[in-house]
């Protein structure tokens, strides 16, 4: 009785922390070079703000004043019951199919990816018509010049 009490409180705090930790949005962080003394500006970007990843939010208007760069961190929340994030290329985002995801993942309720290259990436809720009612995301990363 004890263990199960233990792993609940543990549970209960990882899921208090996680949304506390993403509530700020478009956080710009200053990451420098141990070896080289380079910096650079990466920016987290929280997928809806504080609507999070889910159905009723409109991603177009959303994007609107966001520019992704080479090395920024994407965050994706949402209830893995009832959606899901798939990665694909713009065709699968057009036509909303993860026939061909580039990743899929299910089982989380908070997803952080560094963005590592540049290029176009689609992102998708495969479940249900989740993306055919707009539960989708289009992103261009491009890659930045380091501040010195």
């Amino acid at each position: 009785m004890a263990n199960k009490n233990l792993c609940i409180f543990f549970l209960i705090a990882t899921v208090v922390a996680q949304s506390t930790w993403v509530r700020a949005t478009d956080l710009v962080i200053q990451s420098c070079g141990p070896q080289d003394g380079k910096c650079e500006e990466v920016t987290e970007h929280v997928v809806g703000d504080d609507k999070s990843w889910t159905t009723g939010v409109n991603y177009a208007n959303w994007l609107k004043d966001k520019e992704f760069f080479v090395g920024d961190v994407i965050v994706f929340n949402y209830c893995p019951r009832i959606h899901n994030m798939v990665i694909v290329d713009e065709a699968g985002y057009n036509t909303c199919s993860a026939e061909k995801p580039l990743m899929e993942l299910k089982q989380s309720v908070h997803i952080a990816l560094t963005l590592s290259a540049g290029g176009t990436f689609g992102f998708i809720s495969s479940m249900g018509q989740d993306c055919q009612n707009g539960m989708k995301l289009l992103i261009r990363v491009r890659e930045k010049n380091k501040l010195t």
